[in-house]
């Protein structure tokens, strides 16, 4: 990706992980990936499981 491509993860040029911002401001969850931030755990967690599993 170009730097400047993607304006939702580009502030002053400066690159901003959403997981990053998602943890600081958990709030937020629900409007940027239109699920709690409880669901948002557990499918981190299950993500976690299925690639200690390979």
């Amino acid at each position: 990706m170009v730097d400047g491509q993607n304006s939702l993860l580009t502030t002053s040029n400066k690159r901003k992980n959403p997981l990053n911002y998602i943890q600081e401001y958990p709030h937020r969850t629900k409007q940027i990936l239109g699920i709690t931030n409880h669901q948002f755990q557990d499918l981190l967690a299950q993500a976690e499981m299925q690639h200690k599993k390979l």
